[in-house]
This record gives C-alpha cells, structure tokens and sequence, in this order.
C-alpha cells in the first residue's frame, strides 16, 4: 500500500516494492509540462526516472525499466 508523504518533492505517493522505493507526484517541468513524475530508488541499481502527461502507471513503468537498464 502507498502512503502520502511530505519530501523534498512535496506532497507524493511513496511505496517500497521488494527493495525498491517509489516516489510518486504530480508536477511541472520546464523540459517536460505538467505530468506525472516517477523515481525510483534500489540498492544495488541506482536511481530511474519516469514521466508521462496523463498516466501515472506508465510513468512508474518507465521509471523501473529505467532503474533496471
């Protein structure tokens, strides 16, 4: 289950999948617009981003497929 946290992001989504910590929120970028954000944090692998517009389960997708590259 996710939890609302307060971080440096803000208020986001935050939930520890088998060793992976998510951060999930709803912002602007410069680069990017208003979309969803994604990161992704696991030990051994490093950090992944992901963003998309509209859909915050495809930004976490993408966050994952980039933390496993």
């Amino acid at each position: 289950m996710s939890k609302r946290e307060k971080n440096g992001y803000g208020n986001c989504l935050t939930t520890n999948i088998c060793g992976t910590t998510i951060w999930l929120h709803r912002s602007f970028d410069l680069v990017h617009g208003i979309g969803w954000f994604c990161h992704t944090y696991f030990e051994n692998r490093g950090v992944g981003f992901g963003f998309h517009k509209t859909n915050k389960f495809i930004a976490v997708r993408q966050a994952l497929i980039n933390n496993y590259k």
